[in-house]
């Protein structure tokens, strides 16, 4: 039965019986349309796709169904869609295999267990059904079909996928629901990269699929009816994922979402229901259009929520709260216990809630908490323990310099350390008040101590009397926000751009690694003949004290707290031993603090050597002798375990008593802010939402703010207390007096962290790209590429975006050597090179060879007048 062109391009009034081919089940034949194919044949003569069509026509009993199939596959070998579903078959007829076009097979509804290694032949294959057999393990045959588009096998009996599976290159649906799979740790889904379509629900999955969440054509996934207690929150800023579906399973919490400004559009639906969370996560409803959180453990929702509340969320965003033992704000039960799809709109009802029960936080000046220390020390499970208070499950989480984390910091608190009275308190005003001008403090910089970058050093602010000091009441909590920086030393020379020593630094160290890889006596590190080579942990360790010692200012100090992770492995060993390790951790750093002043008094000393002090040796006096004055604190390690919280509510009380205590660095950590106060505070976080890039300089930071609230005398003392806060990043530019203000730091991380992604290109690619980059300061155009992809979303933002960070982050002005220097300037002649090293200028790395040549001649003109 062959079909000829002219007969394709008149199309019938009526379906053509010719065209279909009988295959049924007893009683009823289902007819499947057929596509021939010969040399004269093309698929862009069909102007419409009959594929999909169904008709049913009586039995005929003239034959079995297996006859019957085997009959058309010997006779209509050009076959490309069959459909044999239904027919009780408990084996696939080997006749099949002579299809060799067939595009789409349907097997489902039969009783079959395996499929014959024959049917490899069926190498253009793209759908396969195997859905509602007896399949107990995925035929090997499968993993043959190379160009498969779409899998189904809902409705079988699987436990087992085999990691062949990676072989699908081109799968793009995978069904798998109704079987029994429990674990898909040897698949990288990451490497099924056209993947849109997962659903593998009603499964005894226990962890979510490894790598599921780095693919990005993602638009479908359905893992409900599962065991899993956590997922990557990242999957959520894919951005052509649709709907998530991961109701029925047992989570508890969700980790929170950094970087949500990478999602740009909306999701249509999250399906959290029917698990454990306990509270609600403000994310969800900005990021999807509906929200399914109802059977559930919630029973307060915070003001957070309220917050972002506005009439567009409000009309076009939906939340399902059913059966929830809500208790704050007091909604009616009948409401919270609705089941008509057409309940009223929770949003708007728990807006409601909270105006008429004035449910109004206070609002306090808020802290911050840098977590540094080496890699996989437990840092990011800290912080996660700070936070939730429980075992941080899955720490699988994208590679970044920083991850940053904003919550409530509670705890109970005596009124010791009130200046006023719980009188006092009660009559603060709560409404817009008028603020009274005062001076403004100027955020100065030190060129001699920042080479790279000068950060905002905040001194401390005139007070206002309508935000005097206040005391907590009991069972209080302000704002925390904790910098969780990575660990890996490729990161270190970045992470100095986010510090400063307004915060509580918190260093991790591994106990046991600690414990045992480094030397036995201490003391020996800090010999002149110790080879600081052969023990990584020490060098790390030191390269953070020094970035953290280098922060410090005349006026400031610093508060570090080692922190000994993971001492749970101590918990079978002695007493005696535990004892022993922390004390080896204390000695480390009381030998460092030791060992710096020594080496500053020797640098002293050497200069007083001199019969003469030069100008330059005289500044670099009055540098050392200040250095000595400057108050280091490094306080007892505290011993903690993420995994069994011990340890946790000594630190908790730890970090209580020092920001209660440490009022040079904690300066206003008891102050209440006017409602006009925060108000402008959450006016300025979220101007980032609207700006294609979120930063702002100085000139335009301070119109927004004025246009909107006024508060022109109070600018400062604003931004001193979002920086205090970490809310956002305040840089100068080093020489000048510009400034930028970063309203979103993550993003600055981000940014940063992508220079060092280099997925799409070869190791030994990327690291000459990479030491051309810290070496000369040439940044080539794949590395340009990873800057903008997924963070500014359009190529015009980039050259902006780079300027600002090469003026404000030095990021592509590498110190260069003298030998360095000659290669660059392609000079031999040493009376050329009269300093130590120099800087490249910004402009080079963007400008053609040409350009660089002209700007090389300059550039050695001016250097040897």
């Amino acid at each position: 039965m062959i079909t000829n062109n002219d007969d394709v391009l008149t199309l019938p009034s009526l379906p053509d019986s010719t065209l279909f081919i009988r295959v049924g089940t007893s009683g009823v034949r289902h007819l499947f349309p057929i596509h021939l194919t010969d040399i004269d044949y093309s698929d862009d003569l069909f102007c419409r796709s009959i594929s999909y069509l169904r008709f049913h026509t009586p039995t005929s009993k003239q034959c079995t169904n297996i006859e019957m199939i085997r009959n058309i596959c010997l006779s209509v070998q050009t076959l490309e869609h069959l459909d044999i579903s239904e027919n009780e078959l408990e084996d696939l007829p080997t006749e099949i295999c002579l299809l060799i076009h067939l595009r789409t097979l349907n097997c489902s509804h039969n009783k079959l267990t395996t499929i014959s290694n024959s049917f490899e032949k069926l190498n253009q294959l793209k759908r396969l059904d195997l859905s509602f057999n007896n399949i107990k393990r995925l035929p090997i045959v499968i993993y043959t079909f190379k160009h498969l588009i779409r899998l189904n096998c809902e409705h079988n009996s699987i436990k087992i996928i085999d990691i062949d599976i990676l072989n699908l290159k081109y799968l793009k649906i995978f069904i798998f629901d109704h079987n029994h799979i429990q674990t898909l740790d040897t698949i990288d889904f990451s490497q099924m990269k056209k993947l849109e379509c997962v659903h593998i629900a009603h499964n005894q999955l226990i962890k979510f699929p490894r790598n599921l969440h780095k693919l990005n054509y993602l638009k479908n996934i359905n893992l409900s009816h599962n065991c899993l207690t956590s997922f990557p929150i990242e999957l959520l800023l894919i951005n052509t994922l649709d709907e998530l579906n991961l109701s029925y399973n047992f989570l508890t919490q969700l980790p929170p979402l950094l970087g949500i400004y990478k999602r740009t559009s909306l999701m249509f639906s999250i399906d959290l229901s029917f698990n454990q969370l306990i509270k609600i996560y403000d994310y969800l409803l900005l990021i999807s259009l509906k929200v399914d959180l109802s059977n559930n453990k919630i029973q307060s929702i915070s003001n957070d929520l309220n917050r972002i509340l506005n009439y567009d969320i409000i009309a076009n965003r939906e939340l399902k709260l059913n059966n929830n033992p809500l208790i704050q704000p007091i909604i009616l039960s009948e409401i919270l216990h609705e089941e008509n799809k057409n309940s009223r709109n929770i949003l708007e009802i728990i807006r409601s809630c909270f105006e008429e029960q004035q449910i109004n936080e206070i609002v306090r000046q808020g802290f911050k908490i840098y977590i540094t220390g080496c890699k996989k020390s437990g840092k990011s499970s800290l912080a996660y323990c700070l936070e939730e208070y429980r075992p941080l499950i899955d720490d699988e989480k994208e590679e970044r310099i920083v991850n940053i984390l904003q919550f409530p910091f509670h705890f109970e608190i005596n009124n010791d350390h009130s200046t006023l009275d719980n009188k006092s308190q009660t009559r603060l005003p709560r409404k817009s008040v008028d603020l009274p001008r005062i001076e403004q403090p100027q955020f100065d910089i030190d060129i001699r101590k920042q080479k790279r970058l000068s950060m905002i050093s905040p001194k401390q602010a005139a007070l206002v009397t309508s935000i005097s000091p206040l005391s907590f009441d009991s069972n209080k909590s302000i704002p925390l926000t904790i910098y969780d920086f990575n660990g890996s030393p490729e990161y270190y020379e970045y992470v100095s751009t986010f510090i400063d020593t307004n915060a509580l630094h918190l260093i991790c160290i591994h106990t046991f690694d600690f414990d045992k890889k480094t030397p036995r006596n201490i003391e020996e590190i800090f010999s002149e003949t110790f080879d600081i080579t052969s023990y990584p942990i020490i060098k790390q360790l030191l390269q953070i004290l020094q970035i953290l010692c280098e922060k410090i200012i005349k006026t400031n100090a610093i508060i570090i707290l080692p922190i000994a992770t993971c001492i749970d492995l101590y918990d079978k060993q002695s007493k005696e031993d535990k004892i022993q390790v922390l004390d080896k951790i204390n000695k480390f750093f009381q030998l460092y603090l030791q060992f710096r002043i020594n080496r500053i008094k020797h640098e002293i000393e050497q200069i007083n050597c001199h019969q003469t002090i030069s100008s330059s040796l005289s500044d670099r006096l009055k540098t050392y002798t200040a250095l000595l004055n400057i108050n280091v604190q490094i306080k007892s390690c505290q011993a903690i375990s993420s995994l069994t919280c011990q340890g946790i509510n000594e630190l908790n009380q730890k970090i209580k008593d020092y920001i209660l205590t440490e009022s040079t660095i904690f300066p206003h950590i008891n102050r209440i802010l006017p409602t006009l106060w925060a108000e402008t505070n959450r006016y300025i976080e979220s101007l980032a939402d609207d700006l294609p890039v979120p930063f702002l300089q100085w000139e335009n930071y301070t119109t927004h703010i004025i246009n909107k609230y006024g508060l022109s005398d109070l600018i400062n003392d604003i931004t001193i207390s979002l920086c205090d806060q970490g809310k956002i990043l305040v840089l100068n530019e080093i020489g000048t007096k510009n400034r930028i203000v970063f309203l979103r730091p993550l993003w600055l991380g981000d940014l940063l962290s992508s220079l060092f992604h280099h997925d799409n290109l070869s190791e030994s690619t990327y690291q000459s790209y990479r030491k051309e980059y810290q070496q000369y300061g040439r940044l080539h155009s794949d590395l340009i590429h990873s800057l903008w992809i997924n963070l500014l979303h359009k190529k015009e933002y980039f050259y902006h975006v780079w300027n600002i960070l090469m003026r404000f982050l030095l990021i592509a002005y590498p110190k260069i050597n003298k030998k360095q220097l000659k290669k660059f300037l392609n000079s031999e002649d040493k009376n050329e090179i009269k300093f130590d090293y120099f800087i490249v200028p910004y402009y080079l790395p963007l400008i053609n060879l040409n350009e660089q040549k002209e700007e090389k001649i300059d550039f050695l003109k001016q250097s040897t007048k």
